[in-house]
């Protein structure tokens, strides 16, 4: 093949790769956001995921469920210690009705203990509010103030919402699907709120008991966008525990969580990164089973435990303790959402991205929208849909005009490399390699050089070599008056007597001449022939029968 057509060739090659470059990255799948490495409509149980960030720290979520709400993902490790709720005197979330504080005397009364109500509860307030400036709405009617938590530890009345922009942005809570789900409740409370179920939940705690009569205790459906996971999800992850690995339903906490966290007791001592910690489930504990059999307590909610008792996995205590973990869930837009880079791993998450990426106005500051009023068939928190203005920073119409600069640029550097490739290729057709020396002799050798001398190859056999162990050029000078270069193929000697040039034995009998003998046309060595011996009577060496030129010394006859 010719460099002409090579070369077409090549060039043809980098304007197809150019071509389908610039198709690729204009497809509709990829407009947005360029093309992501995986789909999250493809994300498994066990792929862990970056999103938002609290106390400065990026926040990481896992995968640990997939159901008909889509992938159910678990904060990784306990956020932060809160308290479920406060003491007080709580009401429902309409504002005006108050809760029953007790079921009977023995009971435990949420004035004092917290209410176990997880629509009231100041931790779900805070988890859905996106407030700045701490002006959380408490449903219930209480604040987690020092004087309504344990001991005034781990207070957060005046903290700025765990969905504010400090942590998440925008359109990254787009990201956090609004989901209708069941929602477990006290017999105190049913009396305002049961839609379903014939009976109190039993309290267990061992792992193979727990769920118990979860299908037929009373309940209704409730809206969250952000909550804490349930009986029915925990038990989800447990049975995923083959993917999950580890025990994954037991959590200990961040660091950022123990260094900011003022929480100590004598039953529990301080939380520690290395060691598993009690986190918050979102149920009331329902009927003792225990030693309190019998007891319906308005104040207790269940808790996954730490590991060291065994076989307990789901404990109960009072919703005003501090000191409890909280490990938030959501259920993730897979429709909605890419990653771009990450391959899933705990140490290499997937970073994720909302496919309708344009920035997203914040609204006006309206708590009813965070947490409405029950109506009925539950709660919500609305999520209203957010428009950037065209053109403006990081819009889709901005995005696309950074898109194209960044494919005009790229295809210009392709086309201007094949151009280069083209040009040296054209521009060196037919030029010997670097270093090759002429195709043929253009000098005979300079007067008095040794033997072979001339030319950058080698024209004649080193000392020992039988006859014809030579390169392919000349080695002997042509006959008189014949143009130089005008020689035999392979001649390495004179032929014998008469005997046309060029006519030479057909196989090597003698070794070339040494290297430092020299070949001169004025001068003739002396008769040193001896016919009788066929040996030069000069040096002894052998010489083929009818040989006129001894190849050794040089001397002729």
């Amino acid at each position: 093949m010719s460099k002409m057509i090579l070369g077409k060739r090549i060039l043809g090659a980098v304007l197809a790769i150019v071509v389908l470059s610039i198709i690729i990255t204009v497809s509709p799948a990829s407009t947005r956001i360029g093309v992501p490495a995986k789909a999250a409509s493809n994300l498994n149980i066990g792929d862990y995921m970056t999103m938002g960030t609290y106390y400065g720290e990026p926040i990481l979520w896992r995968c640990v469920d997939k159901d008909a709400n889509g992938p159910l993902m678990l904060a990784d490790k306990i956020l932060t210690f809160k308290s479920f709720d406060a003491s007080g005197e709580h009401v429902y979330s309409d504002g005006q009705t108050a809760q029953n504080d007790v079921y009977n005397p023995k009971d435990f009364p949420r004035s004092i203990y917290g209410s176990n109500l997880w629509e009231t509860s100041t931790l779900r307030a805070w988890l859905n509010s996106s407030t700045e400036d701490g002006s959380v709405e408490w449903l219930g009617g209480v604040a987690p103030d020092s004087s309504s938590v344990w001991n005034g530890y781990n207070t957060y009345d005046v903290e700025a919402g765990f969905l504010s922009t400090n942590n998440f942005s925008a359109s990254e809570k787009n990201l956090i699907l609004n989901v209708n789900q069941k929602q477990l409740i006290s017999t105190v409370d049913t009396s305002e709120l049961l839609t379903d179920g014939t009976e109190e939940h039993y309290f267990y705690s061992r792992l193979d008991k727990f769920l118990g009569n979860y299908d037929s205790a009373y309940s209704y459906s409730l809206n969250d966008n952000m909550f804490l996971l349930d009986l029915k999800q925990l038990s989800r992850v447990i049975q995923n525990d083959s993917i999950l690995k580890g025990k994954y339903y037991f959590a200990k906490p961040n660091p950022a969580a123990v260094e900011n966290s003022n929480y100590q007791s004598e039953a529990y001592g301080k939380p520690s990164v290395y060691e598993n910690w009690h986190y918050w489930l979102r149920d009331p504990a329902g009927k003792q089973t225990d030693y309190r059999a019998g007891l319906l307590v308005p104040s207790f909610v269940r808790e996954v435990m730490d590991d060291k008792i065994r076989d307990k996995t789901v404990g109960q205590i009072h919703a005003y303790e501090s000191g409890v973990g909280v490990r938030p869930a959501f259920y993730l837009d897979s429709e909605n959402s890419a990653f771009p880079s990450g391959s899933g791993g705990v140490s290499d998450p997937y970073v994720v991205v909302n496919t309708n990426d344009a920035p997203l106005e914040t609204p006006p500051v309206d708590n009813t929208n965070t947490m409405p009023p029950y109506s009925g068939s539950g709660g919500g928190v609305t999520n209203p849909p957010i428009v950037a203005a065209p053109g403006s920073p990081g819009s889709q119409s901005s995005n696309d005009s950074t898109m194209w600069i960044i494919i005009g640029i790229s295809a210009i550097i392709l086309i201007l490399a094949a151009a280069g490739v083209l040009t040296f290729i054209l521009f060196n057709k037919g030029k010997p390699k670097s270093g090759a020396g002429p195709s043929w002799p253009v000098a005979p050798p300079p007067s008095g050089a040794p033997y072979g001398a001339g030319p950058s190859w080698p024209v004649a056999p080193p000392s020992g070599a039988l006859y014809g162990a030579v390169p392919p050029r000349p080695v002997a000078p042509p006959p008189s008056g014949a143009p130089y270069g005008a020689v035999p193929p392979r001649p390495v000697a004179p032929p014998p007597s008469g005997a046309p040039y060029g006519a030479v034995p057909p196989r090597p009998v003698a070794p070339s001449p040494p290297s430092q003998s020299i070949w001169n046309d004025s001068s003739q060595p002396p008769d040193a022939y001896n016919a009788s011996t066929q040996r030069c009577t000069s040096c002894g060496e052998s010489m083929i029968p009818g040989s006129k030129f001894c190849t050794k010394c040089g001397s002729s006859f």
